[in-house]
């Protein structure tokens, strides 16, 4: 197992939306894992394929990761966010398997 830092952290939960293909290959998505709100998060070129390719707004996934936070500057203003090193895919949400 690798050595632990206070910024690194383990999500699992479910895609809220679609993953967002971005102009410079990575990938926008947002995870519910169970907080008041969705998580921010964004991943590489190379999982940002699979991820679109494969998952669909309610699947379930696990993601390991850095927490950063963002300031943006045309306001004084600080989120945070997610970048995935690691996603592992769990069930597709079942509505899109059934077709119901």
């Amino acid at each position: 197992m690798s050595e632990l830092r206070m910024q690194d952290l383990t999500l699992v939960g479910r895609l809220k939306g679609d993953p967002i293909p971005m102009t410079n290959g990575e990938c926008y998505f947002k995870i519910d894992a169970g907080a008041n709100r969705p998580v921010p998060c964004f991943c590489n070129e190379k999982t940002a394929t699979n991820m679109i390719k494969y998952l669909k707004d309610g699947d379930e996934i696990s993601i390991e990761g850095k927490l950063h936070m963002v300031q943006f500057k045309s306001e004084k203003q600080h989120t945070l966010l997610v970048f995935a090193r690691h996603i592992s895919y769990g069930r597709k949400n079942r509505s899109l398997v059934s077709g119901t």
